[in-house]
């Protein structure tokens, strides 16, 4: 995402964190799993499991379905609590 608008991670996560605040901010019901291979020279391939989310923006709504995926609003989440902190550390 940050490669495609020119901005960085940072402008990119205040502005989700700005998202999700407001309610439009979906992400999928059940995460998505990634399975990734790296070579390490002579330790071998290295294999790991990565399980992320997927969001979509849709104002108004508490739920969407996009694909035959099932997006649904989330009132808390773990990515959003550095952004979270900083704006409580903000108002004190």
């Amino acid at each position: 995402m940050a490669k495609q608008t020119g901005l960085s991670s940072k402008r990119i996560g205040s502005a989700l964190y700005r998202l999700w605040k407001k309610g439009g901010l979906l992400r999928t019901e059940k995460p998505t799993y990634e399975a990734l291979k790296v070579f390490k020279g002579r330790a071998g391939i290295k294999k790991n499991t990565r399980a992320y989310h997927l969001y979509m923006f849709v104002p108004g709504k508490d739920s969407a379905s996009f694909q035959g995926t099932r997006f649904v609003k989330n009132s808390s989440h773990k990515c959003f609590e550095q952004y979270d902190d900083a704006t409580k550390m903000d108002e004190a």
